[in-house]
């Protein structure tokens, strides 16, 4: 099913719970699980997200990671 959705290297990464550049909101979940918290950031131009996981920070602009801490 994954594999049909996201293709077999997206896929791969889903299941070893990996994280990655351009990844959208809908896999992160997949990959890890819900966020503890997602803090949202509001311009004019557009919606920023930060999904706080344990030890881990995904930055979401447009609904795909941008960036990452870990």
């Amino acid at each position: 099913e994954l594999v049909a959705k996201f293709g077999k290297v997206n896929a791969s990464r889903i299941n070893n719970s990996e994280y990655w550049i351009g990844m959208t909101k809908e896999m992160a979940e997949l990959s890890l699980g819900k966020p503890e918290k997602i803090n949202r950031t509001v311009t004019e131009e557009s919606v920023s997200e930060q999904w706080v996981y344990p030890g881990v920070y995904l930055y979401f602009k447009n609904g795909k990671v941008v960036s990452f801490q870990d």
